[in-house]
């Protein structure tokens, strides 16, 4: 298996350890010839904290078990945290590998299970700076655990590897925008409830904004077509 990247450029390794054996994983870098996805169709995936990931097919990732290992984790280290002994802390530096790699593993499994959807492009939100927002202690801090980015470089890699797309949009007013009409408003949506005040369409809220930004990424794609269409001149 390896032979295949052996003329690759080495950019990184990690030894682990699985049991009795030592693992060593090595990051390769290099040009890869890919056969080009057959599929034409947008999905639109939409990244939250109820729903780790909702999809514009109707395919959704709830977050309990997530949110209950990190809860779990939190509790933790309080506790370890409060001790303040030489070896609470180093329980502590194994317990944060731990949840690295719980939360690495999902988003392994999970970007590979979306990748090997019939898809040719996949769409996410541009959530670079989701970060700074203002919103309450208790949500920055559970925002803050959440690996968007992560997730997002496994698909674009994985997508990558089947001849298939990853797509960033604006991600402004996608949960506010109703993806039947068109129309904007805050009144739109009540928590997890999507209605839209005009046209009365309703759906959930991470649905509807799912189906949004498939749009607007079938609107990109529309318009990079009629970009890049040659100009034909006929002469008589």
């Amino acid at each position: 298996f390896f032979s295949k990247y052996s003329s690759w450029k080495v950019r990184g390794a990690t030894l682990g350890k699985k049991g009795k054996h030592l693992v060593l994983k090595v990051i390769v870098e290099g040009t890869k010839v890919l056969n080009p996805c057959k599929d034409s169709d947008v999905l639109g995936i939409d990244l939250g904290l109820k729903n780790f990931a909702f999809m514009s097919n109707g395919l959704f990732i709830r977050s309990n078990k997530i949110r209950k290992i990190k809860r779990n984790y939190a509790y933790l280290r309080r506790k370890l945290q409060s001790c303040g002994t030489r070896s609470a802390k180093r329980k502590l530096r194994r317990l944060r590998g731990r949840e690295r790699r719980f939360m690495r593993d999902f988003n392994h499994q999970l970007s590979k299970r979306v990748a090997d959807l019939p898809y040719g492009t996949f769409a996410l939100e541009n959530l670079k700076g989701i970060r700074k927002g203002r919103k309450s202690k208790r949500f920055n801090r559970m925002r803050s655990n959440w690996s968007y980015y992560q997730f997002r470089m496994f698909l674009d890699y994985k997508a990558e590897d089947r001849g298939k797309n990853l797509l960033l949009v604006d991600p402004r007013y996608s949960s506010q925008e109703c993806c039947s009409c068109g129309y904007i408003a805050k009144e739109n949506r009540n928590k997890s409830k999507f209605k839209c005040v005009r046209c009365s369409f309703s759906l959930p809220a991470d649905f509807n904004a799912s189906i949004n930004i498939s749009q607007r990424a079938e609107g990109f794609l529309a318009e990079q077509a009629v970009v890049n269409q040659p100009k034909v001149t006929i002469d008589e």
